[in-house]
């Protein structure tokens, strides 16, 4: 879009930005934002609206077409829009252009309208999530507090952190359950599932491939021998006389799996949530181990508050409650209406 560049960067304006010259614009860099590519006409507006002193501030993300056909430049404190002859003009705040982002609600797949009021914290590695999840687990303390669990791999035994071989996820789990709070978890079964026929048939492109074959490398992949301990363990706690429960999950088609890596906190009033890569398994920390090609694997996820984590708390009620086989008091979350917004400093 913008050629190759043609020097060193220099800075601009006053507020610690610099940018690279290209043959037909620009990477520009601001402090606390990434770089972004602009052609000449739209960082030719933003450096006459820097020398002027009303500022559009740093780009906040890439460009994006409009409804009216124009090509939409986010900036903090406006944007630029660009038409097809390569005209660029000022546009306001874009919150209204950003509802393209959202889908529409669609009750026939659970899919909930957009709603407002969420804090979202990007944790990148297996290490730091870890301990993230487990400081949030063990703030938990008393009779409304709940911890769940959706997983792929859920290994129990693992420490969460490195260097403290007892920060196992029984730790906090038995500890709060101790403490009066309800602990559920949806861990995948693995290789239990249904006899398909002996030839699986993939449409496109139409390839037979033996089941034998499907299930052996299922099995190189499952996450039973970590998540049957698991779920024993926290059914182990119920028969204690704490409110917990787990299943182990095999209800999907015969070439499928259970992926999600979910784990939610309610805590004290507080609703966190995280998704994304990061489930708790041998090959998501250091160092690397050689039963798992790859390992250790870099993943993100993210830690969700208020109204984002309703609706990963939602997608667990829904799946829990639809579940033949649950058991155990009702779910605390599950009369948790969607968080106001909250100003957070």
């Amino acid at each position: 879009m913008i050629g190759l560049p043609l020097g060193p960067p220099p800075p601009i304006g006053a507020g610690g930005a610099n940018f690279v010259q290209h043959d037909q614009g620009v990477v520009l860099a601001a402090p606390g934002a990434a770089p972004q590519p602009l052609p000449q006409a739209v960082f030719d507006l933003w450096s006459a609206q820097e020398a002027a002193g009303s500022s559009l501030g740093p780009p906040t993300g890439f460009a994006f077409p409009s409804a009216s056909g124009t090509t939409i430049f986010p900036f903090l404190s406006g944007g630029v829009a660009l038409n097809s002859v390569g005209v660029p003009s000022l546009v306001g705040l874009l919150a209204g252009d950003l509802q393209r982002y959202f889908q529409p609600e669609d009750n026939s797949v659970f899919l909930t309208r957009p709603i407002v009021g969420t804090v979202a914290t990007p944790i990148i590695g297996g290490t730091a999530a870890f301990a993230a999840m487990r400081d949030d687990i063990a703030s938990t303390s008393g009779s409304s507090d709940f911890a769940y669990i959706l997983s792929w791999h859920c290994d129990v035994d693992l420490p969460l952190v490195a260097t403290v071989p007892t920060s196992t996820l029984r730790s906090p789990l038995s500890g709060c359950a101790s403490r009066g709070v309800q602990v559920r978890s949806m861990l995948w079964a693995g290789d239990q599932v249904p006899p398909p026929p002996p030839i699986i048939t993939i449409v496109e492109p139409e390839v037979g491939i033996p089941w034998r074959l499907v299930k052996d490398f299922a099995k190189t992949k499952t996450s039973r021998t970590v998540n049957d301990p698991a779920v024993q363990f926290i059914n182990g706690l119920l028969a204690s006389g704490n409110d917990a429960a787990a299943i182990l999950d095999n209800r999907h088609l015969p070439v499928g799996s259970h992926h999600q890596k979910v784990v939610i906190v309610g805590t004290g009033g507080k609703l966190i949530a995280y998704v994304g890569g990061i489930e708790v398994n041998i090959d998501r920390v250091p160092p690397p181990v050689p039963s798992e090609a790859g390992s250790p694997l870099f993943d993100i996820s993210v830690r969700l508050e208020d109204a984002g984590a309703w609706l990963v708390l939602n997608s667990f009620v829904l799946r829990w409650t639809a579940h033949p086989n649950n058991f155990g008091a009702p779910l605390r979350g599950a009369g948790l209406a969607v968080p106001a917004p909250r100003v957070h400093s």
